[in-house]
């Protein structure tokens, strides 16, 4: 009877679950159709660009389904399994049942033989009922188990509860313990134990409750057993009715549904199994997590070194280490007075020097350890893999410092043509990945074939251009993570106020470039709500205005984007009506880094990659060459995404040979609102820097021959450094820049020509003006640009 009553309430109790858990996930699917259902007649009603957004909002939706039924699946094999097991596990549950009831009757008969003996009246048997079952399984011995999110969970034989109390707790929902409940009476109500079989008879008088242990002599399962004495008459505290014991189940069952679904909820955030971040994010910029993203690389490991894009090289030698969230109180970083507790977000501008410290070396290594001298054989042939490429697309080496030809008519039109097939680059995505994560000897050996190839292509030659920023306007729509340039409604009275360049502002600046020799404006602005494509139009106007012969550099992906929505054509008319106008070539701005999961993080209402390249492609077949960017060392993970991003611009490049240049851009950090909420790095490393342009001589070659260090980000002389590991361009002079000094960096307003070439001849290369197209250009734009009396003119004030 035992054992089938035990089936029996083990059986109902698994089915109970298995209709609640398919109750709920019922419930919960509804839920999900009826909000796809909503967003897609929202979407119905929206604008090309918007219903985008709903698009990948649904397919969102539906990655995150596709989620939650994979871990209801296993769900239900894990339950399977359960019940398999489940009959063995009862088998033994009952055998060591019928001990204890045994183990009962012979105390009772020992006790009526020893009253009798001494005279005493024996006592009536006590009529027990059955002992009925609390849960599906008797309690296991004391073990630790580590989960998956690092917490420790003990388990054990021995468990105590109050009455009434629910003793479940723990992250899966269950309990392993088995709480039998039963009656018994003993004469006058004496205590007595028996620790052989575990059975604690107690006197209401004492405490409610009980447990105790009890292990066969093989060392299997014991069993938590709580029996309670009463009066005659009087019912156990410890028997429940059944509808509380099902309530007690239902909680279980409930708390383990929730648990569940906070694990498909977090699965893809970087959370643990159970819910809960590997690293605390509590405290946001001041939190573990945030101090963890500061101190560490794109591969996680620690940074070791205090060198960061836009900081200063004395700087870094002198700085002590800093959290450089600053508060908004104008302290700069700066505690609140001693009295007071500081803010979450308030910085700890300094704080004594560790006596130990990780620093990391160029190469990526940890100085003060022996590091592998030789190249590790995969890395090797990959190398050699690129040089034989190199010989077959430039079996003769370039070895004149004379500049190109310049085009016979420098007008003349350009139209995108694919590039040879058999000249394709062998490296694949994962290759170039793998080149990514070169350290020590083999990033050694990646930067000295990156130079090789180098000056195989281009040269002795690093050639410059003579150029001028106009920022227009600082006011956008848009939300980037890692813009401290744009102004809203949020962020109007933070790093200065919104402003908005006149159109005869924009005519005066260029002009008043081209009598100091610029051959180049590149004019970008925010995405202002009153822009639309007519507004480009007359940008560009302006300009040529003030010098109709300045080649005009304008105008981002998503600036062409948005220009040819709010005016309802496509991208080829809209990019058309640029050319027509006088718009010579378009910056490759906007891109940041061409993997969409990590512009869902970091930009998520921008185009995606699909878009950036489209606009690109659009307008190199209407006769509009291009630049290519990728900023870098901020949320992503970096070899793989980099390698993703470069592989993208080859195959585009491969199909229009319309991109002039690639220049990587390091992330600058100090004022991006994503690092000052703690959620970003501090921006690359020296060592990343370094590969990352070497990898990318590596990678685009033949098919983009141009690689550019960007001094507003890197510093003149850093970028110098670069020339040896595969850069032969150091940019435009800029004359002003707004963005990189909004981030905190502390160049970009203007390095003259003269100056450049001297960081250029330092770095032992040869210095050569050029033209935005890479052609030599007009003698006099060159003489205007190294006139002292020219050049050296200070600019009017803005």
């Amino acid at each position: 009877r035992l054992a089938d009553k035990a089936r029996t309430v083990s059986e109902l109790a698994v089915a109970k679950a298995g209709l609640v858990s398919e109750l709920e996930g019922c419930k919960d699917r509804l839920v999900r159709a009826q909000q796809q259902q909503e967003m897609m007649e929202a979407a119905l009603q929206l604008g090309p660009h918007d219903r985008h957004k709903a698009m990948l909002q649904a397919q969102q939706q539906r990655q995150i389904e596709e989620q939650r039924q994979q871990e209801e699946q296993r769900r239900q094999q894990q339950q399977q399994q359960e019940k398999a097991t489940q009959p063995k596990e009862l088998e033994k549950d009952m055998q060591q049942l019928r001990a204890m009831v045994s183990a009962r009757d012979d105390l009772i008969s020992c006790l009526q033989r020893v009253m009798s003996a001494s005279g005493a009246a024996p006592p009536q048997t006590p009529d027990l009922p059955p002992i009925p079952l609390q849960a599906t399984r008797m309690a296991q011995p004391a073990h630790s188990s580590s989960s998956k999110d690092g917490s420790t969970t003990t388990t054990g034989s021995s468990t105590s509860s109050s009455s009434g109390s629910d003793n479940s707790g723990g992250s899966g929902g269950s309990t392993n313990e088995a709480s039998l409940s039963g009656m018994g009476r003993v004469g006058s109500g004496a205590k007595m134990g028996g620790s052989a079989t575990g059975v604690c008879w107690e006197d209401p008088k004492e405490a409610s409750s009980s447990s105790s242990s009890s292990s066969s002599s093989n060392g299997s399962a014991s069993a938590s057993v709580h029996m309670h004495a009463t009066g005659s008459g009087a019912q156990s505290q410890g028997a429940q009715p059944q509808s509380q014991q099902q309530v007690r189940q239902a909680r279980r069952q409930q708390h383990l549904l929730q648990q569940q679904h906070l694990q498909q909820q977090h699965k893809a955030t970087g959370l643990s199994p159970s819910g809960r971040p590997w690293l605390s994010e509590t405290g946001g910029a001041a939190s573990v997590a945030a101090a963890v993203r500061r101190a560490s690389d794109s591969c996680g490991y620690a940074r070791g070194n205090r060198w960061c894009p836009g900081l200063r090289e004395d700087s870094a030698h002198q700085q002590v280490e800093v959290l450089e969230h600053e508060t908004r109180d104008g302290t700069n970083g700066s505690s609140s007075s001693s009295g007071s507790r500081a803010a979450p977000n308030a910085a700890i501008s300094k704080r004594a020097a560790p006596s130990w410290q990780v620093v990391r070396g160029m190469d990526g290594t940890l100085e003060g350890f022996a590091q592998p001298k030789q190249v590790s054989p995969h890395i090797r042939h990959l190398l050699d893999k690129v040089s034989q490429f190199a010989l077959q697309t430039h079996p003769v080496p370039t070895t004149t410092s004379d500049p190109p030809e310049p085009l016979p008519d420098p007008k003349a039109p350009w139209h995108a043509q694919p590039q040879d097939p058999l000249k394709f680059n062998p490296l694949t995505e994962g290759e170039i990945a793998q080149l990514l994560e070169a350290r020590g000897a083999d990033f050694w050996a990646v930067v000295e074939a990156a130079d090789q190839l180098r000056a195989r292509v281009c040269g002795n030659v690093v050639t410059h251009t003579v150029n001028r920023n106009i920022n227009y306007t600082n006011v956008c729509t848009f939300g980037c993570g890692f813009c401290a340039f744009s102004k809203g409604k949020v962020s109007d009275l933070v790093r200065g106020p919104a402003y908005l360049i006149p159109m005869a502002e924009i005519t005066r600046r260029t002009a008043e470039a081209w009598d100091r020799g610029a051959t180049e404006v590149c004019m970008q602005g925010g995405i202002h709500p009153d822009f639309t494509g007519s507004t480009y139009l007359d940008i560009v106007a302006a300009a040529k205005a003030g010098a109709p012969d300045m080649h005009v550099h304008a105008f981002s992906p998503l600036e062409v984007f948005e220009g040819a929505r709010s005016l309802g054509v496509s991208l080829a008319d809209f990019l058309t009506s640029l050319h027509d106008a006088g718009c010579d070539s378009l910056p490759g701005t906007a891109a940041e880094v061409l993997h969409d999961g990590v512009r869902a993080v970091l930009c998520p209402d921008k185009i995606n990659t699909a878009e950036w390249l489209e606009v690109v492609e659009t307008a190199h077949s209407v006769g509009l060459r291009t630049t290519a960017t990728l900023m870098f060392g901020h949320v992503e993970h970096g070899p793989i995404t980099w390698a993703a991003h470069l592989h993208a611009l080859r195959s585009l490049q491969a199909r229009t040979s319309g991109i002039t240049e690639f220049v990587p851009l390091p992330f600058v950090h100090m004022e991006a609102p994503v690092y000052l909420k703690g959620l970003a790095r501090r921006g690359p490393t020296l060592h990343e820097c370094m590969l990352l342009h070497a990898v990318s001589r590596l990678a685009l070659h033949p098919h983009i021959t141009n690689i550019q260090a960007s001094w507003p980000k890197m510093g003149p002389e850093m970028a110098a450094q670069l020339m040896t590991s595969g850069c032969n361009d150091m940019g435009g002079s800029l004359m002003n820049e707004s963005i990189t000094k909004a981030a905190g960096g502390p160049w970009g307003q203007e390095l003259p020509p003269s100056e450049m070439q001297r960081f250029i001849r330092a770095a032992g290369r040869v210095p050569l003006h050029r033209t935005t197209v890479y052609r030599a250009p007009p003698a006099d734009r060159s003489a205007a640009s190294l006139d002292p009396e020219v050049a050296g003119k200070p600019l009017a004030p803005l």
